[in-house]
């Protein structure tokens, strides 16, 4: 990256305290002007991130999640005939349900 030498000066609001504090603690501790402290760990921040590997979900992964899914409908779909059976049962007279 080019350095001409020319400060930009930009206002960022926003920033908590505790980072602000953090950014004068680390750019004295690396004899870095506050921006050229910042600059280096923006940029290494989004070098890393646009180099981490992306997860890709594998077709077991998937399998394994629509089976599950699969079991709970079939849990619920066993629930509601239970519930179906019991407002049957409900619905009938009195007499009609004690036998």
């Amino acid at each position: 990256m080019k350095n001409n030498n020319k400060s930009n000066i930009i206002t960022v609001r926003g920033v908590s305290i505790e980072a602000s504090n953090a950014l004068k603690i680390c750019s004295k501790r690396d004899n870095k002007t506050q921006g050229q402290w910042l600059d280096y760990v923006i940029l290494n921040a989004a070098k890393t991130a646009s180099t981490k590997k992306k997860d890709i979900a594998k077709p077991e992964d998937v399998s394994d999640i629509i089976q599950k899914m699969y079991d709970k409908i079939s849990d619920f779909q066993k629930m509601s005939d239970k519930i179906d059976e019991l407002s049957d049962r409900v619905n009938k007279p009195w007499y009609k349900r004690i036998v």
